[in-house]
């Protein structure tokens, strides 16, 4: 359950949000990549959203479990494909999410991962209709939001690449302790990649954090290339109609409460 006050929804441009996210959820029902709200209602002090549990907690919970022990190749394919899926069909219905990171990347008993938070998320959006609003969490913000461009749904694939970099290294590739330092870090600074990164794994991060939007990755590109980024023979994307078949990873997490079930800043 996802639970909101209303005192604190009416303050600045919170309504907006909320109301966005209310509306993508509603036209992301049935969709197996992203988390499905099953009933928005409210009383006289609070706005309820009821949304499926992810008992086995969020790609954030699985890099600290997996810490420092490397992912297998095969299941960082697993896990980016999935999200590949969410994104596009995000983007098919001309909403960029703008907070792709590892704690809005829900994993469920089956293994499965699916994206929620939509709270940044914004609808009618793509390479015609831009956007300029800064936002977003600093490590993860693409290129052009800092630059102060006007940017589309391209600033997801950033954020992706960020995200596969993670699922390599365990850490971001622009890391810094304060957002100042990150923000010039992306504007100024190459990548430094390990040395025991896959090639295939530095082409796609390469691809999806090329700082001009018009030629990164993304969406018909990205689905083109990626047999030659992921040749492992386990990743087919005929998954865009359903689900994977292979799972990696199930940790059920006991009387704890779902970790989409509270927004912190709007309690």
């Amino acid at each position: 359950m996802k639970t909101l006050r209303k005192n604190l929804v009416l303050e600045g441009q919170n309504l907006e949000y909320v109301k966005s996210e209310r509306d993508i959820l509603i036209q992301s029902r049935s969709n197996p990549f992203i988390v499905q709200l099953f009933y928005a209602f409210q009383n006289v002090e609070r706005l309820f959203f009821l949304m499926e549990v992810a008992r086995a907690g969020t790609l954030f919970n699985l890099l600290e479990y997996q810490a420092p022990k490397p992912f297998k190749q095969d299941q960082i394919v697993f896990h980016s494909g999935e999200i590949i899926c969410g994104l596009m069909f995000l983007h098919s219905k001309h909403i960029v999410y703008r907070d792709l990171k590892p704690e809005n990347v829900f994993i469920f008993e089956d293994g499965h991962v699916k994206l929620g938070d939509f709270g940044l998320a914004k609808e009618n959006v793509d390479k015609n209709h831009k956007t300029k609003t800064m936002c977003g969490t600093a490590e993860y913000i693409a290129y052009e939001i800092y630059h102060r461009d006007s940017y589309d749904e391209n600033v997801d694939w950033w954020s992706l690449g960020i995200l596969i970099f993670e699922l390599s290294t365990f850490k971001t590739p622009y890391y810094a302790n304060n957002s100042t330092d990150i923000t010039q870090n992306v504007l100024l600074n190459q990548i430094n990649y390990p040395e025991t990164m896959i090639k295939q794994n530095k082409q796609i991060i390469s691809g999806l954090l090329e700082r001009d939007p018009k030629q990164r990755l993304g969406n018909i590109i990205l689905l083109a290339r990626i047999p030659n980024y992921f040749p492992t023979g386990n990743f087919q994307y005929s998954l865009l109609a359903g689900y994977l078949s292979r799972v990696y990873y199930v940790k059920k997490m006991e009387n704890v409460e779902c970790p989409i079930a509270l927004d912190k800043h709007l309690l």
